[in-house]
């Protein structure tokens, strides 16, 4: 079985899969720049033979429902990293903030004690995905050993934090919070 999340569906190669592929939907989201192409006919015609489908998110299980595709709510695959069992002595507050003006909604002796983070980073265009993976596990192990408390504005980051038992302060940007994919964090805190 091929399991299927967003990032492989966004991906638009070869879709709908080969017949040979018998698919496992878990996780499964649809980001508004793949919704043509996945709720069209074929689409939804290939949904309904590997029905049901596990949905990351309300949005997405709303969308296929509406076109007649049996669905479940499957939260995010973060949601099962492991959680912490060792708490850190002096734990340190991460900041993973990438917008100035949001990040002075925390406050001011919070943000000097602090360390910054930033998610989004600029990897050159050749380095393998093991060594992306790699990067990912140092960022997910930092945080697991070290952090006392998250402040972010990061669904998948919140949502790993949540996983591992680290206290997360979300905040949602503005033009985030009629997101539907923010629905997820309300439910989780």
């Amino acid at each position: 079985k091929l399991l299927c999340n967003g990032w492989f569906m966004e991906k638009g190669a070869n879709w709908p899969p080969n017949r040979k592929v018998n698919p496992l939907f878990l996780s499964f989201h649809i980001s508004t720049k793949a919704k043509r192409e996945l709720t069209s006919p074929a689409s939804i015609a290939y949904f309904k033979q590997h029905q049901p489908i596990g949905c990351r998110d309300f949005g997405t299980m709303q969308l296929l429902e509406s076109k007649g595709v049996e669905c479940f709510h499957s939260w995010c695959l973060s949601l099962t990293l492991d959680k912490r069992t060792i708490e850190p002595e002096n734990g340190i507050v991460y900041i993973v903030i990438e917008n100035k003006k949001l990040r002075k909604v925390v406050p001011a002796k919070l943000r000097r004690a602090a360390m910054l983070v930033y998610h989004n980073i600029r990897l050159p265009c050749n380095i393998d995905d093991h060594s992306k993976l790699a990067i990912a596990r140092d960022v997910y192990r930092t945080y697991k050993e070290k952090a006392s408390l998250i402040i972010t504005d990061k669904i998948h980051c919140a949502m790993t934090a949540i996983a591992m038992g680290i206290p997360v302060i979300f905040i949602a940007p503005k033009r985030m919070r009629r997101d539907y994919r923010i629905h997820i964090i309300d439910k989780l805190i």
